[in-house]
């Protein structure tokens, strides 16, 4: 049943514990916008402010990613940044997630263990198959050690580790064949192991290979939730740099849509601004093409088409 989005109400966070990244993904503006702007490292005491206004001023949040445009596990202290999460979420008595989300170059056995015995709930290890060296759509990932790195990892508790992976023209047939191979049947069989396709996204335009990497949509994936007529971002998530910036959205790579910062204003009060008003207005009532970066998204131009990405 689709459905109109009548009021926003916080439900995802997304905090950049620093801004950087081990990889060049053909999907990803990274290696374009990380020239762009200046690059750092969310100090722990901003962190902890946002983590301890989001658990006590939001109880309607369902999931804490700590992950934003960037590589999260180059961050050696994310564990205590995990466990003091958790531990605001025990102490007001919410039931939120706590997530983040890899290319695996960083993740050991220990390390995984460290995660989940900090409180980390969801791990997401984003791939990319390809069988092809002439078609590696991630360099600096060696896809077949990532995987071997996957089927080491140990029997796990609590934690639950989900595959993530982009279809892509170049792809496709890869995923396929690898979602159907007898290794995931094993690793799904040993850890519960739950396999998301997702369909690929311009970035709010910031994607300049995008025509050539996408597949034109089909029924098999999505970019977005269909049982909305409008774009759930900015109703139902807040995305903050390292730098306490408050993007638009995580599409918005370019930084062109900044909210408010979390340095000068509380969370809640930077959630129910102006800025954050004006632009659910407009994508309420379809005026994408008024908004930056809104006007330049493949997802925008679902909602104003009403049929395929384009």
């Amino acid at each position: 049943m689709v459905k109109t989005i009548k009021k926003a109400v916080l439900k995802y966070a997304e905090i950049q514990n620093h801004s950087f990244c081990n990889a060049g993904c053909l999907m990803c503006p990274y290696s374009c916008t990380s020239k762009m702007f200046p690059m750092g490292k969310m100090k722990n005491k901003l962190f902890q402010k946002i983590v301890a206004q989001l658990a006590k001023d939001f109880p309607t949040l369902r999931n804490i990613s700590i992950m934003l445009q960037n590589e999260p596990l180059l961050d050696k202290n994310i564990y205590e940044k995990i466990l003091f999460t958790a531990k605001k979420r025990d102490q007001f008595k919410r039931k939120f997630t706590i997530s983040t989300t890899t290319n695996g170059v960083c993740l050991t056995k220990k390390l995984l263990l460290l995660l989940e015995k900090s409180g980390l709930d969801i791990l997401n290890i984003s791939l990319t198959p390809t069988n092809n060296k002439n078609k590696n759509l991630s360099p600096g990932i060696n896809f077949s050690k990532i995987v071997e790195k996957i089927k080491k990892l140990p029997k796990l508790k609590k934690l639950k580790v989900c595959l993530r992976m982009v279809i892509t023209n170049q792809n496709f047939d890869d995923i396929i064949f690898f979602v159907n191979s007898k290794t995931i049947k094993k690793l799904q069989a040993k850890n519960n192991l739950k396999i998301e396709l997702s369909a690929l996204t311009n970035r709010a335009g910031t994607l300049k290979n995008y025509s050539n990497l996408n597949l034109k949509f089909s029924n098999l994936v999505s970019p977005i939730n269909l049982k909305n007529k409008v774009c759930f971002e900015p109703f139902h998530k807040i995305s903050i740099l390292f730098n306490g910036d408050v993007l638009i959205c995580c599409h918005d790579w370019k930084r062109e849509n900044i909210l408010g910062n979390v340095k000068n204003q509380t969370i809640k009060i930077i959630w129910n601004n102006s800025k954050f008003k004006l632009v659910r207005k407009l994508l309420l009532n379809n005026n994408y093409l008024m908004l930056i970066p809104c006007k330049k998204c493949s997802i925008a131009k679902y909602f104003l088409s009403n049929k395929k990405i384009k």
